[in-house]
């Protein structure tokens, strides 16, 4: 009988027997039929079987694509590598590369399989390409996605989302997979919200700052189970680790319990860290870019509400920009009345029903509460806000943010916006911009209430001169009269009016408009009884307005034959040369009809001859008020179209000529820091005077500053200098003084920043009207100064190094390379110290590092006090300091190095430790034509430094070309 392949290889040599078991790769045996015959140890450990399972199992079973291997080697007829996976009996797979020979022995074929696991090799590879495709984008959302997509080849899974840590909560920002259970479980998981207190699998990884395994779900008792987790049993979790805080988490979900190993984590803990870098990056580059976006956006919202003029116009204009500014949906404006101490709906953006006209007290509601507390308010969840209001229960639980728009100390009323599209939630940046955007919009009512204050003065100066007119047209007393109640409706709404003059100890109607049936009216009279408001009116000589005639005068006599009753009833004397000669009386058929505002237009109807006489004047007086205020927004717009300081000052100058007089102007802002007060610009007749500064708590300026009221003065003397308590300013060898003087505070909200002055040395150049208008332009002055202060910090940070406020190594180097090329091209001569501190490790091992803080700070100023005005001094890293000497050879550089060292030695810096005794070392580097770029001097100047350090610290050493590099990875200390 033929014998079995099993009794043949049983028979193999021992030779053969030997290889077969020692070697290092797992080897399998394959007979004709592709069943596996006989497998080494290392194949056996590395599939997780014992030798006798695998024996007579078929090798796809272990090795899927055995086949494809053996077709391309029965074609190519050479020994074939393939890569393939090898399935364990964990169920995992490993990824292997395979070769496979045939051999025969005894007449019959096998081949022999050769496994190489290279699981590691596979993972580096494709970390490497991850970390390649997560360099695609900068923006965050495409990122999360782009992390989600490579980790699946990294790590199988069903379901996996980026978790991202606000506050308490963990919001899931991006998930993949989920839709395979459905459409609504993809849109239900970017829903859901975890407190991160209340689920300890999210707990645990944020505390401990490492991954997290659950193999089953459904036996862990403290799992938190969802609409959509409960199909979902295997879950594993990594913390995304920047600057030592989680800023997300990677969440995966595996339909198989106990699918994740710690395998796994250790896996997604890598991918994790290098996930790290690309949403830092992220991070960083959607921040610039949003800033960058909300400056353009705020400079375009700023100049379209400017220039808006017509107030209803223009609050409609506010809430359309600022939604469109925080990228919201929805916004309301509501200004605040203070007599009935509410606040008034007048703009209702995209809510889907109308709010305009709403009246909302304090407290109630996020508007109501912002008007109570003059606070901005933020809330992430309009339904649990405690005070919300039911009718504003259909935006959901969406976030809303509203601030107050204030007026000095005074409340204007609120600006809110809300979006109902998106889970998003609005955070500090957004409460600071719509708060910077709500500052100029309460400038630009202000402005245009004020336009249409005078607007309408203009309109009600036109209809009094017309009325005039029509006085002096005709000495018919009918014909006037009907003239004059016909002028009177155009500027005070009324459905009857009546003129009663005293006869025979009675009020009789002798003239009226807007009747039905004037001749029933005429001739009534009425008894001079207090029981008739008539009467009231011509005894007490004052204006009397009824909202509620029927309540207030029950025996009122009402009209006759007429359909509607008089509900509101307004009336005021007729008075020529201090004589009472009758009443003007206006009837409404509504309650709550007539205001102060028409007893007042009234009252100016009521005596004719005032009204000629004075038409004139008031005309044109609120014609040349519009004409200002027009000519204020206009040069308002273009203060704020400037940033640099020195282009603001001149134009704010231009812009006061623009209104008024002239002669000596000023500019002085407050240094809070100094106690001090400095003028930073100052024109006397033209010409620029000398800049100065005085303490904050001397002259007429600081008297401003404090009580933040202005001051008006039309003259000006010596004895008024001794009062006012006032410094002379500008050219002091002047014997003429200013005589008419306006000094302005310049503030935002409570914040005081400095004054304006505008002088004439003409007596009483100024009026009340001058000093106004002059304080609305210093209201766009102070924004625009801010702005251009702000512009101006953002710029100095870029440069500078924040504690010991010196140029930062990247200014460095651009202000040493442009030193460095001159002094090459005109062979001038150029030096380099560079500065350490000795031991400076103890310093912050024995006092801490804010002790640190303040040594560094120390020696910056040590420096700064000895060195010239055109040398370079900047911090180069950690206690290392950098110097650029231009036109200084090696002995003078020598020889500052050497002051530098001996004021170190000599003045102990003060600290909150006490005052602590350092030393330095410094190494010099003189510029020479071997030298061929700026870093190969620098790199000179650290090691002569170096050499310094090596020789005992504390000491000078100049560079020589047979000094060398420092070691690799070397630290000064």
């Amino acid at each position: 009988m033929k014998k079995s392949n099993d009794q043949k290889f049983s028979n193999s040599s021992e030779l053969f027997q030997a290889l077969f078991n020692n070697l290092t790769d797992a080897l399998f045996i394959i007979d004709q039929t592709g069943k596996i015959i006989d497998a080494n140890k290392p194949a056996c450990a590395l599939s997780g079987f014992e030798k006798a399972d695998l024996l007579c199992k078929p090798v796809k079973l272990i090795i899927p694509n055995y086949r494809e291997v053996k077709q391309k080697l029965a074609k190519s007829g050479e020994p074939l590598r393939a890569t393939s996976e090898l399935c364990t009996k964990k169920g995992d797979k490993i990824a292997v590369e395979v070769s496979c020979a045939p051999f025969s022995q005894g007449g019959d074929k096998f081949s022999i399989i050769t496994a190489e696991d290279i699981s590691e090799r596979k993972i580096a590879e494709t970390l490497r390409d991850i970390g390649t495709t997560l360099t695609a984008s900068l923006d965050l959302g495409e990122v999360f996605d782009l992390l989600l997509v490579q980790l699946s080849r990294l790590i199988p899974y069903d379901g996996g989302n980026v978790m991202v840590p606000e506050g308490n909560i963990v919001r899931i920002a991006r998930s993949r997979g989920y839709r395979a259970l459905g459409e609504n479980h993809s849109e239900l998981v970017k829903t859901f919200q975890f407190e991160i207190d209340k689920t300890q699998n999210i707990r645990q990884i944020i505390e401990t700052l490492k991954p997290l395994v659950v193999p089953d779900t459904q036996k862990s008792r403290e799992w938190i189970n969802t609409e959509t987790s409960r199909n979902y049993k295997s879950w594993i979790g990594a913390p995304v680790v920047i600057d030592g805080k989680v800023n997300a988490i990677f969440s995966l979900d595996k339909v198989e319990a106990d699918y994740f190993t710690e395998s796994h984590a250790s896996l997604l803990s890598v991918f994790s860290n290098q996930a790290a870098l690309a949403i830092k990056n992220a991070r960083l580059f959607s921040a610039e870019t949003r800033r960058i976006q909300e400056l353009d956006g705020l400079q375009a919202t700023l100049s379209g509400i400017s220039s808006e003029l017509d107030l209803n116009a223009l609050l409609e204009e506010i809430v359309e920009r600022a939604i469109e500014l925080l990228n919201a949906t929805v916004g309301e404006l509501g200004l605040y009345e203070p007599d009935i101490m509410k606040l008034r709906i007048l703009v209702s953006k995209n809510f889907g029903q109308a709010y305009v006209g709403k009246l909302i007290d304090l407290g109630n509601g996020v508007m109501g509460m912002v008007a109570k507390t003059k606070e901005p308010l933020n809330i992430d969840n309009y339904l649990d806000f405690p005070e919300h209001l039911p009718e504003y229960e259909s935006l959901g639980p969406r976030a809303g943010l509203a601030v107050p728009m204030m007026a000095g100390d005074e409340l204007l009323g609120v600006l809110s916006v809300c979006d109902v599209q998106s889970d998003r939630k609005f955070d500090n940046d957004d409460i600071r911009l719509l708060n910077t955007f709500a500052q100029q919009a309460t400038i630009a009512i202000q402005n245009a209430r004020l336009f249409k204050d005078a607007k309408r003065r203009a309109e009600e100066a036109e209809t009094l001169r017309r009325a005039g007119a029509a006085v002096t047209k005709t000495l018919n007393q009918n014909e006037a009269i009907k003239l004059i109640l016909e002028q009177l409706a155009f500027v005070v709404p009324y459905d009857s009016a009546s003129v009663l003059l005293f006869m025979h100890g009675k009020l009789k109607i002798v003239g009226g408009h807007g009747f039905k049936n004037i001749e029933p009216v005429l001739g009534m009279e009425f008894p001079l009884t207090r029981d008739n408001p008539g009467a009231v009116v011509y005894l007490d000589k004052k204006p009397l307005i009824i909202n509620d005639i029927q309540a207030r005068y029950p025996v009122f006599n009402q009209i006759p034959n007429s359909d509607e009753a008089v509900e509101s009833w307004l009336g005021v004397p007729l008075i020529i040369q201090d004589r009472t000669i009758g009443i003007l009386s206006l009837d409404a058929h509504q309650k709550f009809k007539f205001s102060q505002d028409h007893a007042r237009l009234v009252t100016a109807f009521a005596d004719q001859v005032s009204i000629a006489l004075e038409n004139a004047r008031l005309y044109t007086d609120m014609v040349r008020s519009a004409n200002q205020f027009e000519t204020l927004y206009r040069l308002s717009q273009v203060i704020s179209a400037n940033i640099h300081s020195e282009e603001i000052y001149p134009a704010i100058h231009q812009a006061v000529s623009e209104l008024m007089t002239t002669e000596f102007f000023s500019i002085s802002l407050l240094d809070e820091e100094a106690k001090m007060i400095r003028d930073v610009y100052m024109m006397d007749r033209g010409i620029p005077q000398p800049l100065t500064s005085r303490s904050m708590d001397t002259g007429l300026f600081s008297q401003v500053l404090m009580d933040g009221k202005s001051r008006i003065y039309n003259t000006f003397d010596k004895s008024t200098m001794a009062e006012t308590g006032a410094v002379m300013i500008g050219e002091i060898d002047e014997e003429e003084i200013s005589q008419s003087i306006l000094v302005v505070p310049l503030k935002i909200g409570p914040k005081k920043i400095g004054v304006l002055s505008a002088q004439s040395y003409q007596p009483y150049t100024y009026t009340e009207s001058d000093l106004e208008m002059f304080e609305l332009l210093a209201a766009n002055v102070a924004i625009a100064i801010e702005n251009a202060q702000l512009f101006s910090e953002v710029q100095n940070l870029a440069i500078t190094d924040p504690l010991t406020k010196l140029f930062n190594r990247r200014k460095f180097y651009e202000l040493a390379v442009q030193e460095f090329e001159r002094s090459r091209r005109y062979n001038r001569p150029l030096c380099v110290i560079m500065m350490d501190l000795d031991h400076f490790k103890n310093v912050n091992d024995s006092y801490g590092h804010l002790v640190g803080d303040q040594v560094l700070e120390g020696l910056a100023n040590l420096c700064k006090n000895s060195l010239r005005t055109i040398d370079i001094l900047a911090r180069y890293g950690g206690e290392e300091f950098v110097i650029l000497l231009p036109e200084t050879v090696a002995e003078e550089a020598m020889a500052t190095a050497e002051r530098l060292r001996q004021d170190a030695e000599a003045a102990p810096i003060h600290s909150n430790a006490g005052e602590i005794s350092l030393t330095i070392s410094l190494g010099v580097v003189t510029l020479d034509e071997t030298c061929k770029n700026l870093e190969e001097l620098l790199d000179r100047s650290d090691q002569a430094l170096y050499v310094s350090k090596r020789t005992g610290r504390n000491r000078v050493s100049l560079w020589t070309p047979k000094f060398k590099p420092p070691p690799p990875g070397h630290s000064h200390t």
